[in-house]
């Protein structure tokens, strides 16, 4: 055998090899039909023209040397025609090939582990709710951790729309178990985001939520005085069996301090106000407090002429307090005179003697 049939022999080895290592290459892609259909035309247009650009092709398809040479020739005759199908053959390759073929090499970044690790905001939501609606269900405040103090203030907001009382409650047991790191990072959060929202939606007593809320008082009596007490005083309550069972769950000393945050807090007299005053009338009352009370009841004397219980907080307060000033003594005489209930003249009489 020659070397020159040995080398042609060397070169279509080498070409198939090519030919297979191209199709394990591309076995992964799959073409559309439009793309198929388009290069099946293609396949058509280039049946005799595919050995133009390299009449070498030819040999592997068994043509002898001298007919390639021959053809070669006459090709240069015909380069306008062949230029067109170039042309031609590169307007429907370009639509169906530049996308595979002129893609940069893709680098898969790996991500942060502690991006990774990190658990989704929606995650923890789900997870925490899911816990707290258990028996007995506690909620976990590593899961927490991971949050940014941005992020956490939704989860909060998100959380008081989703819980049942029995979750509510089960979050208060679970506050009663914080550590003191986990107090000072969650507490606040958790009363203002989460726990004022149900206490203020309610519009008829839950026993779950009040003995959550008493079991936190006698744990924390200061931060329920300051994130729960305090705001819920200018709030719209619908129910105030909560917040009356907030007073009367702290001793006699605390409430002072609690009636001081109220005098100092509320502006104008709520009607849920009135049975909260009723509870602070056991306290002893010093000057200040006495003249900050009767500007509250002047002020709406006229608008709860009517109203029972007013009245008789009226009556109640006059009898814990015989001894007024001249001008809180006036007050309460306005106030006497415009009330349109039974407790009228026992007001009156007790300003008289006075």
């Amino acid at each position: 055998m020659s070397n020159e049939t040995c080398a042609r022999q060397h070169n279509m080895s080498k070409l198939m090899r090519e030919d297979t290592d191209s199709e394990i290459f591309f076995q992964k892609y799959t073409l559309s039909e439009e793309t198929k259909t388009r290069l099946d035309s293609i396949r058509e247009i280039m049946k005799d023209n595919i050995a133009q650009a390299n009449p070498m092709w030819k040999v592997i398809a068994g043509k002898n040397e001298e007919e390639i040479c021959s053809e070669s020739e006459n090709s240069d005759n015909d380069e306008e025609p062949n230029q067109m199908n170039e042309s031609q053959i590169h307007d429907q390759l370009l639509p169906s090939t530049q996308f595979y073929f002129t893609q940069a090499e893709r680098t898969i970044v790996e991500p942060e582990k502690s991006v990774a690790a990190s658990p989704q905001r929606c995650d923890i939501l789900e997870s925490a709710c899911e816990s707290l609606e258990r028996n007995n269900g506690r909620l976990d405040f590593a899961q927490l951790e991971n949050l940014s103090y941005e992020d956490l203030i939704p989860v909060m907001d998100e959380m008081a729309g989703k819980l049942s009382p029995k979750g509510i409650y089960n979050l208060c047991a679970s506050m009663n178990h914080m550590t003191i790191e986990q107090r000072i990072k969650y507490f606040n959060i958790l009363c203002t985001h989460l726990l004022l929202p149900k206490i203020i939606e309610l519009e008829e007593p839950s026993r779950l939520l009040s003995s959550a809320i008493v079991e936190c008082i006698k744990n924390f009596p200061d931060e329920i005085q300051q994130f729960i007490f305090v705001p819920l005083l200018n709030a719209e309550l619908k129910d105030t069996m909560l917040i009356t069972t907030i007073v009367n769950t702290f001793d006699l000393q605390k409430k002072i301090f609690l009636l001081e945050e109220f005098l100092a807090n509320v502006k104008e007299l709520k009607s849920w106000h009135i049975s909260i005053l009723q509870n602070f009338l056991s306290v002893r009352l010093d000057h200040n407090m006495i003249d900050k009370i009767t500007k509250l009841l002047s002020g709406k004397a006229l608008y709860y002429s009517t109203d029972k219980t007013f009245g008789k907080l009226v009556l109640s307060f006059l009898k814990m307090n015989i001894t007024l000033s001249q001008e809180q003594k006036n007050l309460m005489t306005e106030v006497a005179v415009v009330n349109e209930t039974l407790f009228r003249k026992p007001i009156e009489n007790i300003l008289k003697n006075m």
